[in-house]
């Protein structure tokens, strides 16, 4: 009898910890957005010395405690300066798009707080716009215009370390450094309708190191 007892408990044990095991490897899906703007009504950051992340949603997809992960980010804004005047008439738009692609692995250290690190690459690209509008010479007056535009990309990629605190089985907050090397050129092209056939084209190309500093809280929600 007491064998039989024995080798039931047993069994029952062994069900449990498969079961276990077997809802640890349960791939997960974890959506996080940025909240560090909400955050930053209650504390203060330095970021004068780093940036912060420019992704405002990011995706995971986590299996074995390894997985890919998504980012993106971007912003759009248009301004006008009209003075109901002939003169001063202006206007400026700003749009930019933030992505990113990597791979990352996972240790738990405790049962609230987990290690990641892994490897991303990013690609950046922005575009901007002046015009200005005065009334020229002559009779009769013509509206004259002059336009500044500079469009440009960077694209490169780097190491990530991350921390990320379990509040509990669904929600999560985490913070990660990165350290990405990125190569960018830009486009400068001016023209001014003062005068005829006036137009100006730049080219720059810039390689730089670009850091930040985990002060940027992401808000996760696990599925």
């Amino acid at each position: 009898m007491r064998v039989k007892l024995a080798l039931i408990a047993f069994l029952i044990i062994s069900a449990q910890a498969i079961a276990q095991t077997d809802e640890e490897q349960k791939p997960t899906h974890q959506i996080g957005v940025n909240a560090s703007l909400f955050i930053k009504q209650f504390l203060s950051f330095n970021n004068t010395i780093a940036g912060i992340s420019p992704y405002l949603v990011t995706y995971k997809y986590i299996d074995d405690n390894q997985g890919w992960r998504i980012g993106l980010g971007g912003s759009n804004t248009k301004t006008k300066n009209n003075t109901n005047s002939p003169t001063g008439l202006s206007s400026n738009s700003n749009m930019t798009i933030d992505t990113r692609l990597g791979y990352e692995w996972q240790k738990g250290l405790d049962k609230h707080w987990l290690l990641y690190f892994g490897v991303d690459a990013v690609y950046s690209y922005s575009k901007s716009r002046f015009t200005s509008s005065v009334l020229g010479g002559g009779f009769p007056q013509k509206q004259e215009e002059m336009i500044s535009s500079i469009e440009g990309f960077s694209a490169g990629g780097g190491p990530i370390l991350g921390i990320e605190f379990k509040i509990n089985k669904r929600i999560s907050l985490n913070a990660e450094t990165t350290a990405y090397v990125t190569y960018g050129e830009n486009r400068r092209r001016e023209i001014n309708t003062q005068f005829i056939g006036f137009e100006r084209n730049e080219y720059s190309a810039l390689s730089r190191v670009l850091v930040t500093v985990p002060t940027s809280i992401f808000f996760i929600i696990n599925i």
